[in-house]
């Protein structure tokens, strides 16, 4: 991604409150058009949290600390989980967030050998 500046920490900030609203909206509220990207899915999970540490790394340019906020918000979410009418805190979902944040370590080493490789 080549988004820079002030446009990546809101396109960062954005997601990490849309993320927020689809996780702690009663299901009853939430849209049907929105059903499909219901974050019950362990799969969604897993790669909603991993664009959102890519998000963050392109606001932050930091993926220690990109990686630290997707997994603060990915834990958070879960636990007000329980606090919200037909939901419910899913310790799976939890580890699917927290998987989905730690692959944006593998995608910088990826890159830092892909990019070394060919040099």
């Amino acid at each position: 991604m080549y988004i820079q500046g002030k446009h990546a920490f809101f396109l960062a900030l954005a997601y990490t409150t849309l993320l927020l609203y689809l996780s702690l909206t009663p299901s009853d509220f939430i849209p049907k058009s929105i059903e499909a990207l219901d974050p019950k899915r362990l799969g969604l999970h897993f790669f909603s949290y991993t664009l959102l540490a890519v998000f963050w790394f392109e606001s932050l340019k930091n993926y220690k600390g990109a990686i630290l906020i997707a997994i603060f918000v990915g834990v958070l979410t879960e636990i007000l989980q329980i606090f919200v009418p037909d939901r419910f805190a899913d310790p799976f979902d939890a580890l699917a967030n927290i998987s989905g944040s730690f692959s944006l370590a593998f995608i910088k080493a990826a890159q830092h050998v892909l990019s070394s490789s060919f040099r």
